[in-house]
């Protein structure tokens, strides 16, 4: 395990942006899992499809961050955060923020039965294409057409 000065460095390191992105980040992670955990499912998807204007205003006007490094980002959040995170609270959380600097992503959710088991995993789509999720996603059946937001 490195170091906290180390751990520290390489935050430090990251371009301003995306230190104030992984800290949204990681503050989101925690509002998803607060929301798994008091919100009917249902009721967390509106409010992702949805959003008021003021939720629709990007964070960053100078310095845009791509899809795939925010993804990143929100998974060395997840490594960090006080709660344990899944797939399906990072998706909820990308999803949120990429919305927030005016990416469109489509949140999908699957699911797959395997052996006496029933698996899910949570993803997003932008144009068509994986940016987050589980490799092998053609194994698993969409739920539903997905959360755009954008």
């Amino acid at each position: 395990m490195k170091s906290y000065l180390e751990q520290l460095d390489r935050f430090t390191r990251l371009p301003a942006a995306e230190r104030a992105f992984l800290i949204r980040a990681w503050l989101q992670l925690l509002i998803t899992d607060l929301e798994l955990r008091l919100l009917p499912f249902n009721r967390i998807l509106e409010r992702y499809r949805g959003g008021s204007r003021a939720e629709r205003a990007p964070y960053f006007r100078s310095e845009p961050i791509q899809a795939s490094r925010a993804a990143w980002l929100v998974e060395v959040a997840g490594r960090y955060s006080p709660v344990r995170t899944h797939c399906l609270e990072q998706a909820l959380a990308l999803h949120h923020l990429l919305k927030r600097i005016g990416i469109e992503t489509s949140l999908q959710i699957g699911v797959h039965r395997g052996e006496g088991d029933l698996r899910a995993h949570a993803w997003l789509e932008k144009e068509g294409e994986i940016i987050f999720g589980p490799p092998g996603r053609e194994r698993y059946e969409p739920l539903d057409r997905g959360v755009r937001g954008g």
